[in-house]
């Protein structure tokens, strides 16, 4: 077996025989528990803190820096790919995730610490996005992935 060959391993020729692969739904088992609670609560980041920061303007400050956030650290997280590969980011990704989500519970009250989770939550969520079409292609080849 070539090395080419090995590469795309995993390589469907159609869509129904790439949806009956068990690669096929363990990777999208991995992507949907790994990124859901980013989703969650980059999506529902003025609820959970309704009733300790009061003011509307700023959480909606936070929306706007945590999207710009997003939409920047998607190059950066690229940038990062294509010098270490998919497994360094995806774990870096959830790794800062992680963390957020441990101390999150703790800044609800300080609003300049709450806008910073908030921020790199919206940073994971860009590397969640960013990378996840890219690793997909080298994962099921350039075939079945585009």
């Amino acid at each position: 077996m070539t090395r080419h060959q090995r590469k795309h391993l995993h390589e469907a020729h159609s869509i129904s025989e790439g949806v009956k692969s068990r690669i096929f739904w363990i990777t999208n088992f991995i992507f949907l528990f790994s990124s859901a609670g980013v989703f969650l609560v980059t999506s529902n980041y003025k609820t959970y803190v309704k009733t300790t920061i009061k003011d509307d303007q700023f959480l909606t400050l936070i929306g706007v820096i945590g999207g710009v956030g997003n939409g920047c650290s998607r190059f950066l997280w690229n940038l990062l790919f294509a010098k270490t590969g998919f497994k360094t980011v995806f774990l870096s990704v959830l790794t800062l995730s992680m963390i957020v989500f441990a101390t999150i519970r703790f800044t609800v009250d300080i609003k300049e610490a709450y806008l910073i989770e908030i921020f790199i939550l919206n940073c994971c969520l860009g590397g969640f996005l960013g990378v996840t079409p890219t690793g997909l292609q080298s994962l099921y080849g350039h075939t079945t992935g585009s």
